[in-house]
């Protein structure tokens, strides 16, 4: 989807999945609102990298290389993500 020539920008658009009506707000498809229900709580664990973290973690870990507040990011242990070029 694209828009062009909109002089300001295309305000307040609202796409609505067939079969609902054009008031919904809902924000999530029946079926998955259904298929999630049984559980409390959802992990997005490929989104935050859970399953794909350095081997040797935690093994490398020490108090010395650990992530500190005021560091850019606390994501990535042990590549220069951390606010270095």
């Amino acid at each position: 989807m694209s828009f062009s020539n909109t002089r300001g920008g295309v305000k307040r658009l609202k796409l609505i999945r067939p079969g609902y009506p054009a008031n919904t707000s809902q924000v999530f498809h029946t079926p998955f609102l259904n298929a999630i229900r049984p559980f409390s709580t959802l992990r997005f664990m490929d989104w935050t990298g859970t399953n794909g973290v350095d081997p040797d973690f935690p093994a490398r870990l020490t108090w010395g290389n650990r992530k500190l507040p005021a560091d850019a990011t606390q994501d990535e242990w042990g590549i220069k993500k951390y606010g270095t070029a």
